[in-house]
């Protein structure tokens, strides 16, 4: 295993900083208008948005450079399930790359049993991922709390997950 930071850590940045350049083949993902930022194919949108044009609720969870939140768009009241990440934080631990990573597989992954990451937004201070809100919370959650599933039970509750 590799150790992330000295020597190892800066070859791989280069690396995937190079990724990062390579075009995409098409321009187009799923048939759908892109936007293209440094060479990258986006579906969702990086948007011009504010923190304040949000109305906040519960903390779905928090990690050690983000949070995930509730959050509902005040003009069209669409809810959403707002990451917001600490730029400073990201910066001073080198996680760049992982935050540069995690937008890009979000944006081009497309299933039903995985959130949709809708748009981005960032200012001085933190960068937002808006993903689609699932209120149920998430399936391994479901599963913890009850213990043991029947597929009965694990189908019925997928479903609901998914309504939701």
């Amino acid at each position: 295993m590799r150790a992330v930071g000295g020597e190892d850590g800066e070859a791989m940045e280069r690396e995937f900083e190079a990724k990062l350049q390579q075009p995409l083949p098409g321009g187009v993902a799923g048939g759908k208008a892109v936007q293209r930022t440094n060479s990258i194919a986006f579906r969702a949108p990086q948007e011009q948005f504010t923190i304040k044009d949000f109305e906040l609720g519960k903390v779905f969870g928090v990690g050690s450079f983000s949070q995930v939140v509730r959050a509902k768009k005040k003009d069209i009241g669409n809810v959403y399930a707002l990451k917001i990440m600490d730029k400073k934080f990201i910066a001073k631990e080198n996680k760049v790359s992982y935050v540069k990573m995690e937008r890009i597989v979000l944006d081009q992954l497309d299933h039903p049993g995985i959130s949709r990451l809708c748009f981005t937004f960032q200012d001085t201070h933190s960068l937002y991922m808006a993903l689609e809100c699932c209120e149920g919370g998430e399936l391994f959650d479901q599963i913890t709390r009850k213990g043991y599933l029947s597929e009965d039970e694990a189908a019925s509750m997928l479903l609901k997950l998914l309504m939701l």
